[in-house]
């Protein structure tokens, strides 16, 4: 027991001597003392003034500089997303040019089927409807696989190109339905008597062909790398150069109609026929 309360008092002293000091210390240092410099004494002296202040002033440079040290780690993984897909879409459209080479020939088919329509529509305007008759057009097969890569392509492309990519994914949907609805008009057995081929929706599968083969030739010229960005579809003029290579008897007519028609959007005009059903669907 008494080494207990010997124990006990010695830690009560000890206490107190150091709360002394301690408060001995802190009375000296709320005021300037003469036993340090002047260059010591009075910047001690303000720093215990403004503790307060100067321990937010440090929270508010660390907590700065943490926002920017994220910022830049942020910046850092976008640079190398950026970069990583970049380099995942050249993969991808350098392997494109077989495949809007094919799109191009697909186009190019679908443009003599309807110098064929054109051919046949006279011929079709005199049949009586009496007797049996078949028109052979040879409709090119769509290429479902060569628009899957498209449509690939499209996830990784900037949104510049993509756009044209989509857009020539869309259309080409469009087209196919509107030239396999107007070649079944052709046919005795899914002809509906009411109604009547106009000629110039033979016009414009011809146009639509067109306009796909003009679409897929810029996309074969960015596959190639030879140009940055996919080109915007060209003006007439590109028109009258390919008619002029390929010479057709109904050049005439056609040239008037491509005129008046070639800058209208394919968006702005109603489908005809049922759409193209998805690209994953169809692969026969």
């Amino acid at each position: 027991m008494w080494k207990s309360h010997s124990t006990t008092s010695t830690g009560s002293r000890n206490s107190f001597r150091a709360t002394s000091v301690l408060f001995l210390i802190g009375g000296a240092i709320l005021q300037p003392v003469d036993w340090l410099p002047d260059f010591l004494s009075y910047p001690l002296f303000w720093i215990y003034l403004n503790q307060t202040l100067i321990a937010g002033c440090f929270a508010v440079l660390i907590g700065w500089l943490t926002v920017k040290a994220i910022r830049r780690q942020i910046s850092l993984q976008k640079e190398l997303e950026d970069e990583r897909r970049r380099r995942s879409h050249l993969a991808t459209v350098s392997g494109l040019t077989l495949t809007f080479s094919e799109i191009i020939e697909y186009a190019e088919a679908c443009w003599h089927s309807s110098i064929r329509m054109l051919q046949k529509w006279q011929e079709y305007q005199e049949w009586d409807r009496t007797s049996t008759h078949e028109f052979q057009l040879g409709l090119p097969q769509f290429p479902f696989d060569a628009f899957r890569e498209v449509q690939k392509a499209i996830e990784t492309a900037e949104p510049e190109d993509a756009k044209k990519l989509a857009e020539l994914l869309s259309f080409a949907q469009i087209q196919n339905s509107r030239l396999a609805s107007l070649a079944q008009q052709f046919f005795p057995a899914t002809h509906d008597q009411r109604s009547v081929i106009v000629k110039p929706n033979v016009y414009r599968a011809a146009r639509d062909a067109l306009e796909i083969r003009f679409r897929a030739s810029r996309c074969l010229t960015y596959a190639r790398q030879l140009s940055q960005h996919i080109d915007n579809l060209p003006d007439f003029s590109a028109v009258e150069e390919f008619l002029f290579f390929v010479s057709t008897q109904y050049e005439g007519e056609l040239r008037e109609y491509l005129k008046a028609t070639w800058h209208q959007h394919w968006a702005s005009e109603r489908t005809t026929g049922p759409m193209a059903k998805d690209l994953r669907t169809q692969s026969d």
